[in-house]
């Protein structure tokens, strides 16, 4: 014969289980959270890699340019080593220049999502052309 469970027990055992579902289900949520934030988090430096890319791409062609014009006019006398380590040196001058606007637009897109970089990078552009 099977044992007997009044209503009372019944209501009891449906509580428990209840609250260990909203327990696992709260769980789950911490879970999908972070990885959605992670998945966010890759999505926008993979958005944000070809811009970052091109603006150190430009200064260090402005770099190049410049140091170009250097070694053909008041350097121009200098051996190749030397060169080398001006190139060097403009190279890391670009690097930690471009640093904090680097860190900059990743916290931007970050934040509020590549829309806002891109009115960023077009007020850049309407300036440089004098607009």
């Amino acid at each position: 014969m099977a044992p007997v469970c009044d209503i009372d027990q019944l209501k009891a055992e449906a509580e428990r289980n209840r609250h260990a579902r909203e327990a696992e289900i709260a769980e789950a949520r911490v879970i999908i959270d972070e990885a959605l934030e992670a998945l966010r988090r890759r999505v926008v430096e993979r958005d944000i890699s070809p811009i970052v890319r091109d603006l150190r791409s430009q200064g260090q062609t402005a770099a190049d340019e410049l140091l170009k014009q250097l070694f053909s006019n008041g350097l121009a006398n200098l051996d190749e080593a030397h060169r080398d380590h001006i190139r060097h040196f403009g190279q890391q001058i670009v690097n930690r220049l471009l640093h904090l606007p680097t860190v900059g637009l990743k916290r931007l897109a970050q934040d509020h999502g590549m829309e806002a970089v891109e009115a960023f990078l077009q007020g850049v552009r309407e300036d440089r052309h004098g607009r």
